[in-house]
Parts: C-alpha cells; structure tokens; sequence
C-alpha cells in the first residue's frame, strides 16, 4: 500500500500509536494529580502548577495522537525529545532509552499524521 493510502485514512491506527497515546494519558493524569496534590500547600504551588501545565499538555498529546492531530504529534516529538534528553543528563539511562524507542516510532509513523 502506498504511502498517500496511509496518510489518507484507509488504514487502521496501529497498536504503538495506541500504546503511546495510552501512555501520554496515563501520564498526564499522574501529573494532574500530583498537580493538585502540591498546589493544596503554600509552598508547593509553583511546582503544582508546573505539574498541572506539564499534565495538561500530556492529556492533549494523548488524546491528539489518537486523533491524527498534527500538533499533537510535534508536541509529542518535543516532549519525548526533551525528557530524553533530559533523562540523559540526570544519568536515567532506561528513561532515554525509551524516549528513543518513542520519538524513533514516532518519527516512523509520521505519514499518519499528515
């Protein structure tokens, strides 16, 4: 099958975009909640919001990938991009190691989202 056929839509979503998507909200949802733990103490706010906004963003990646959105798929790129990176210099090496696996898949999947 040719690449416009699937971009287009004939195919099925495949089971890694599902599983990346499940996993952005699985993740979101934790950082909303942690969010909302640390914002209930005065000095826990800025950190909460921070989790809140962080939390926000992973919902609509996860959402937005289910969705074909191409704004979601580049927020999704940086996000796994930058926590790789991110991981790396905190000495996380299994954490790097699946931002890899993620941004490489996704970057593989790309003309699904176009």
């Amino acid at each position: 099958m040719s690449m416009s056929a699937y971009a287009s839509g004939r195919r099925s979503t495949p089971l890694g975009i599902y599983l990346v998507a499940g996993l952005a909200v699985l993740s979101g949802l934790s950082s909303v909640a942690g969010g909302l733990g640390h914002v209930g103490s005065i000095v826990g706010i800025p950190l909460g919001l921070l989790l809140l906004a962080i939390g926000m963003v992973k919902l609509f990646v996860g959402v937005g990938l289910l969705t074909r959105s191409q704004s979601a798929y580049r927020w999704a790129l940086w996000i796994h991009g930058l926590g790789g990176l991110l991981d790396l210099l905190g000495g996380n090496l299994l954490g790097t190691l699946f931002a890899v696996v993620v941004v490489g898949y996704l970057l593989s999947k790309a003309a699904y989202f176009e």
